[in-house]
């Protein structure tokens, strides 16, 4: 073989070599490349699922917080023509009859929706009677002491319920009524009236279906409206309506309207799951409880940084209970007279307390109630006196449930004292006769320390 043909089969064999070696590299690099491929694909899916998951997961909760009360209600009920359940009607939804799933929650107290409007605001009722008064002398409702109570006007000393309720005017709007009259089984309507608060009307109370439906629950409360010979009406323990006396006390039912497109945080309407309205920052320390020593205590008015607290049992020493006659003559709330129960409250009671060094000095109105001027609301108000322990008065904001047959602050000008009942019945009796005790006391509000205001967990003074 000559030495050309040599040198030429040297390159030839070169050249083979090296295309397989390159061939080699572009392998490598190709597997090396699907890989980072396939492993920053792996990455993605993995971490935007991840984030899918926790973006929707939140997303659903600010759904959750931002549903309106009409959605929620409408979501846990179907609309039905039978008696008891939610009813169209033409100018909105109503519950009718027995039901068990129209509980709201709002300010720290249970409501039932009793009416969903057509542009969507809401009216409720409270669950239970939350003040326990007379009438008064005079049988309009806008001159009435019920109405004074609940609605704020040109008189400090009016609106009790309405200063315990928050953003009342931002949450709330006024609820249209008339003072119907019963005629038969029909009520007649004429003249309608608006305001933020009153009692359950006549009306509703009909038209809901009366004792056979929630409305019915087993307490004694006025009724707005009145017989055809223009008296005032109550429902009875029974459930029945009756005709009530001038000067009589029964319980108060509380109706409101809350705002259009209101909104809801949670619940389903059951009484363990209430609907919960968002309250927009507009809290309250109302029903709220603290623990004072081995006591607990009920928040019933909140002003000027004061909490007025109830006791929420009856007043016991040294672990016994005990009973108390209001004087031995009249029913004026005396501190100076040794026979009367502000005398025992404000000394021996007082000096078995624990904590009586953190209780503040407040005023108590005992202003005789029945006076020359008559049956008024604003009459106890013409007297005060300053204590550290006192009674809770006629016209104080009282949602109890659980206590019964106490004495209450004010006088009558007789031999006869004021005594709250449970059932929703304002009785007098004889100022000699022992009852239980519901002591009330005042407490500085930067006192409290620690604890979240609920019974479990009541506010701590430190």
């Amino acid at each position: 073989m000559t030495k050309k043909k040599e040198d030429k089969n040297r390159n030839k064999v070169k050249k083979k070599k090296g295309k397989k070696i390159r061939i080699q590299v572009f392998r490598w690099e190709y597997a090396f490349n699907i890989g980072s491929i396939v492993f920053i694909l792996c990455l993605c899916i993995y971490y935007g699922g991840r984030s899918f998951y926790y973006y929707s997961k939140q997303n659903t909760v600010i759904k959750k917080e931002e549903e309106t009360l009409k959605v929620a209600v409408l979501r846990n009920n179907k609309i039905t023509t039978e008696a008891n359940g939610l009813h169209q009607e033409k100018d909105g939804l109503s519950f009718k009859g027995m039901v068990d799933n129209n509980y709201i929650f709002f300010g720290n107290r249970l409501y039932r929706i009793m009416k969903i409007n057509e542009d969507n605001s809401v009216k409720i009722v409270s669950n239970v009677n939350e003040g326990l008064l007379n009438y008064g002398d005079d049988t309009e409702y806008l001159k009435s002491n019920i109405y004074h109570w609940l609605n704020k006007g040109d008189n400090e000393n009016s609106g009790v319920y309405q200063k315990t309720v928050p953003g009342e005017t931002a949450l709330l709007k006024e609820t249209e009524w008339c003072e119907g009259v019963l005629d038969e089984k029909a009520v007649k309507c004429e003249k309608k009236e608006k305001s933020y608060f009153l009692p359950l009307t006549l009306k509703d109370y009909v038209d809901y279906l009366g004792k056979n439906s929630y409305l019915y629950n087993k307490q004694n409360s006025f009724l707005l409206g009145k017989n055809d010979v223009g008296d005032n009406l109550y429902i009875a323990e029974d459930g029945t309506v009756a005709d009530a006396l001038v000067d009589a006390g029964y319980g108060i039912r509380v109706v409101m309207t809350l705002k259009k497109n209101i909104k809801v945080t949670g619940g389903t309407g059951t009484l363990v799951d209430p609907y919960v309205i968002n309250q927009e920052g507009y809290d309250t320390n109302i029903n709220k409880y603290v623990k004072l020593g081995e006591d607990l205590y009920k928040i019933y008015e909140e002003k000027d940084n004061i909490l007025r607290l109830s006791l929420n049992d009856y007043a016991k020493m040294n672990g016994n209970l005990v009973t108390r006659a209001f004087n031995n003559k009249d029913a004026f709330y005396n501190p100076l007279s040794r026979y009367n129960i502000a005398y025992f409250l404000n000394r021996d009671y007082y000096r078995s307390l624990s904590y009586n060094t953190v209780l503040s000095e407040c005023s108590f109105p005992v202003g005789e109630v029945s006076n020359s001027a008559g049956l008024g609301y604003f009459n106890q108000y013409n007297d005060i006196i300053n204590n550290k322990v006192g009674l809770l008065s006629l016209y104080d904001y009282n949602s109890n449930t659980t206590l019964d047959d106490f004495y209450l602050l004010n006088t009558t000008g007789s031999s006869m004292g004021w005594v709250y009942n449970k059932n929703g019945v304002l009785s007098e009796e004889k100022v000699k006769d022992a009852k239980n005790i519901v002591p009330t006391v005042c407490l500085d509000k930067n006192l409290i320390k620690s604890g979240e205001g609920t019974m479990d967990v009541p506010y701590i003074v430190e």
